[in-house]
């Protein structure tokens, strides 16, 4: 899917091109909180990504596969780790 998996402290959003990563804003007002997911940094490849799947997973951790890049993401992790085979990286 498409839609936002909370890791905390970062939110991230997965789809065919790669990887976006939000630290989330609160927006608050009197009767609720709403954490915005506001695009901080994308990971991706200057070649096209295929094939996105789940490798493995347990209670607190994904790794995410596409053809070329591996992404593991684990739950209260300080950093997002980004591994390329045979892809050009490229950040936005």
């Amino acid at each position: 899917g498409k839609g936002r998996i909370n890791l905390s402290p970062y939110q991230v959003r997965l789809d065919d091109k790669g990887v976006h990563v939000s630290l989330p804003r609160l927006g608050v007002s009197r009767n609720y909180i709403l954490a915005s997911f506001i695009q901080d940094l994308t990971i991706q490849a200057s070649e096209d990504l295929a094939g996105r799947k789940i490798r493995s997973y347990d209670l607190l951790s994904v790794t995410v596969d596409w053809e070329g890049l591996r992404v593991p993401l684990v739950r209260g992790s300080a950093y997002i780790t980004a591994i390329f085979q045979a892809k050009t990286p490229t950040f936005q």
